[in-house]
């Protein structure tokens, strides 16, 4: 699967249509272009990939150290820390997620993944489970509400 999210106006340079003409996610001729619907968008923001490398090695950390060990906060710090710039590289060189704003989305995916799942924030006395529920409601809206740039037109579609 292509990861790079098809906006309405992708779809329009492509077929020199307009999003009045087919402003219906997923509906298209055989072949032709689509943009993407609201859980394509989300499941191509969400490196589920480096979320799974996250949850293995969160798991392996928080079997080596005693809860409330500093060393454990630290760990789990540079685990989100390392996964956050990890997310982006693989967003970019494996995933070949070609707008910078799209992997950064990626990048802020991951870091929700983090809070959600508690990680370094569930060892901070001001963290509380409501917060990663939070931050997972409010990245899904706002992958609904954020529009990115179209892709760059490659020289053999021109």
């Amino acid at each position: 699967m292509n990861r790079n999210v098809v906006t309405f106006a992708d779809v329009a340079l492509s077929s020199g249509a307009t999003r009045g003409d087919s402003d219906r996610p997923g509906k298209a001729l055989p072949g032709q272009l689509t943009a993407d619907d609201y859980w394509s968008r989300l499941a191509k923001y969400v490196p589920i990939e480096m979320i799974s490398a996250y949850v293995l090695l969160k798991g392996l950390i928080e079997s080596a150290y005693k809860p409330g060990q500093t060393a454990l906060t630290v760990a789990l710090g540079v685990l989100a820390v390392l996964g956050a710039a990890t997310t982006w590289l693989f967003s970019r060189r494996v995933l070949r997620v070609v707008r910078k704003s799209q992997a950064v989305l990626s990048v802020f995916g991951f870091l929700v993944w983090t809070i959600a799942t508690g990680g370094v924030f569930a060892t901070m006395s001001w963290y509380q489970p409501w917060m990663g529920t939070a931050a997972v409601i409010m990245f899904g809206v706002a992958v609904q509400i954020i529009q990115l740039p179209p892709l760059p037109v490659q020289p053999d579609r021109a």
